[in-house]
């Protein structure tokens, strides 16, 4: 909960430990992925459908904020910034 962005269900990178505070509001694509996939195996192990669901709204953040489309190509970007910048940042 201390990591998580408050405008999307990803979560952040740039955490102080002094402050206990995120520095920036910038996410961390490969950290999303990894916290997504294992709700999903927390999930089938206990048999918890909240921990499906929480996966689940952190995988459909990653393709609304993180994922850029060209055609029928999706590639997962560096994070929300690597989107609109003039080039694409891939992860």
């Amino acid at each position: 909960s201390n990591m998580q962005l408050k405008k999307s269900k990803l979560f952040g990178w740039n955490w102080q430990v002094k402050t206990r505070t995120l520095l920036d509001e910038g996410d961390a694509p490969d950290a999303n992925q990894d916290i997504a996939l294992a709700l999903l195996f927390a999930s089938k192990r206990w048999n918890n459908q909240a921990y499906f669901e929480e996966a689940r709204a952190i995988i459909d953040d990653i393709w609304k904020i993180n994922v850029y489309e060209q055609g029928d190509l999706a590639m997962i970007t560096a994070g929300s910034w690597a989107v609109s910048s003039e080039y694409v940042t891939l992860n």
